[in-house]
């Protein structure tokens, strides 16, 4: 009786998920251009999409059916330019580019109508000298939340005493606030993230990494915040991890409550084998350590992990921290490894002497999830249960997508690694209940989905790539 109810809840739950809009884009051959692409999000004009590559810079519009609505080229103003980041801002768009002019590399910005339309004219942000034998300079951008705030930067220069980070601070209307190089000693660590709060305060996290070169994993200690005030001097703030360290970590600013969010599983001192989660939150303002909680894995927690004997803890890492309103958060940490196959493939022009081939299967299992209250305490936590292997295709179809919504956030994978698979959904409550089912089905579709790569374009619809054969298509999902 106990399986015929389980049978029975699960067909509820596979037909209500099933219930959700499922709209397909026309398919494109891209395999000719080699196009690389980005989901930009949604405005009023539409979903757009942002496809590149040397040569093109094109901005494209879907309407709610995904039917595209038109397709133009960036005018940037300057053959040759490079776009380092584009961002929805006021259901305007914002590009931030670079090109090259004699022996120096000049970026800007400009804004852009959600149509691509020219707004404003090309601001000019700095002129980089370079030599003419060198390569290009890369630039990166970063944004706070509210998208208010900007800060583009480069390595300048990086040796055995320091880094130098040239950076700038830009605000929403494109004006320069601050223009500085930031020196980092090398005795602070490498850099191991940067964040920029809401405020136009950036910051950098620094860590001593230790390279396991037996396993080829790495973990970071002696993790340091390293404050670039808006209008101020960098300061170093503190040492947030002296003891433990991280073998791998995500970090995030919580701007409602001010602070620095780091999470992770992490291990003992001197040791490479992991022993629980860790969550440290550390006061913007005032800078103190308002959490600095470690849990090591109790015995329960070792067993569900461990559902099969061949099953290895330590190949478990974070790949996502979801503040909630109420100051606690939600770890998501998945089971992902490698293996290697070594076979002799007959040689049929000399059988003596067989051919020898290498299969590297890349494998995405388990999700173990934590949920932490405001003070760091366990509220509940569990293993979803998920098994995904691929050959030699660098993950793009495993792993997962999440989508936060308004009471509940899901975990959208591929149930197998297939273009016939069916696309299932986690869907996890704030109390820790969860349901699992089906959204869709790729058979007849043409579609083999990259949920890994996915982007929530508002509260209630996700869109998900599909590279498949050649072609590229795009599925938006309203749940």
């Amino acid at each position: 009786m106990k399986i015929r109810l389980l049978f029975l809840l699960f067909s509820i739950l596979s037909t209500t998920l099933s219930a959700q809009t499922v709209n397909y884009s026309l398919p494109e051959k891209i395999s000719h251009k080699n196009y690389d692409y980005a989901i930009l999000g949604k405005t009023t004009e539409g979903i757009l999409i942002y496809k590149y590559n040397k040569f093109e810079n094109i901005i494209e519009s879907y309407d709610e059916s995904m039917s595209k609505k038109w397709e133009r080229q960036a005018q940037l103003g300057n053959k040759g330019s490079a776009i380092q980041h584009i961002s929805i801002h006021k259901n305007n768009l914002i590009v931030f580019f670079s090109y090259d002019k004699g022996n120096s590399t000049v970026v800007g910005g400009q804004f852009f109508t959600n149509k691509m339309e020219p707004k404003t004219k090309f601001v000019k942000f700095d002129s980089i000298y370079h030599e003419k034998w060198t390569t290009a300079i890369d630039w990166y951008v970063m944004h706070d939340e509210a998208r208010n705030w900007y800060y583009m930067y480069y390595i300048s220069s990086s040796n055995d005493q320091q880094t130098v980070i040239h950076g700038l601070l830009i605000d929403e209307f494109l004006k320069i606030r601050k223009v500085d190089d930031l020196v980092i000693p090398v005795a602070y660590g490498n850099i191991i993230d940067e964040l920029i709060d809401n405020k136009g305060n950036v910051w950098f996290l620094t860590g001593k990494p230790t390279d396991y070169s037996n396993s080829g994993s790495k973990t970071w200690s002696a993790i340091t915040v390293y404050q670039y005030p808006n209008g101020a001097t960098a300061i170093l703030k503190g040492v947030l991890l002296s003891t433990n360290s991280f073998n791998s970590l995500v970090a995030k600013i919580n701007n409602v409550g001010n602070e620095l969010v780091l999470a992770g599983l992490y291990s003992e001192k001197n040791s490479m084998d992991l022993t629980g989660y860790g969550l440290v939150k550390y006061n913007l303002a005032n800078d103190s350590i308002l959490v600095n909680r470690f849990e090591p894995f109790n015995e329960k927690q070792i067993k569900d992990l461990r559902m099969s004997m061949d099953v290895d803890i330590n190949n478990f890492q974070i790949t996502d921290l979801v503040l909630r309103f109420d100051g606690g958060v939600l770890m998501c940490f998945e089971n992902s490894y490698s293996t290697v196959q070594t076979v002799e493939v007959p040689n049929y022009y000399s059988p003596s002497f067989p051919s020898i081939k290498t299969y590297t299967y890349l494998h995405y299992d388990d999700l173990f999830l934590t949920s932490l209250t405001n003070e760091g305490n366990l509220a509940w936590y569990n293993v979803l249960h998920k098994k995904q292997v691929s050959e030699n295709d660098e993950g793009y179809y495993s792993s997962y997508g999440l989508i936060k919504g308004k009471d509940k956030i899901a975990l959208i994978y591929n149930e197998e690694i297939s273009d016939q698979t069916n696309l299932l959904a986690y869907l996890i409550k704030e109390n820790g209940t969860i349901t699992r089912g089906s959204v869709c089905n790729s058979k007849q579709k043409n579609v083999f989905l990259s949920p890994r790569k996915a982007r929530q374009v508002s509260l209630y619809e996700m869109v998900i790539p599909s590279e498949y054969r050649g072609y590229l298509q795009f599925v938006k999902i309203d749940y």
